[in-house]
């Protein structure tokens, strides 16, 4: 997939926005579906801020982000 399938491309202060959501903010629906021990895969991770929230609420599971963008998930 390249930045053109993605609307809102890779620009930094779209990445910059992104890295501000939680789990809260972002995915709350989420939440009450996850346990402790869970493994979950994060499917278009971007900088991964609602990832690492993912990762609180499931340890000691796992959690695996991915995105299209190496340099939004570097």
């Amino acid at each position: 997939m390249t930045d053109e399938a993605y609307s809102h491309r890779h620009h930094a202060s779209v990445t910059a926005a992104h890295a501000t959501r939680t789990v809260a903010s972002s995915a709350a629906y989420l939440e009450p579906h996850l346990e402790p021990g869970m493994d979950v895969l994060d499917v278009g991770c971007g900088p991964g801020s609602i990832t690492a929230g993912f990762a609180d609420l499931v340890a000691p599971g796992s959690v695996i982000g991915m995105d299209s963008s190496a340099d939004v998930v570097a």
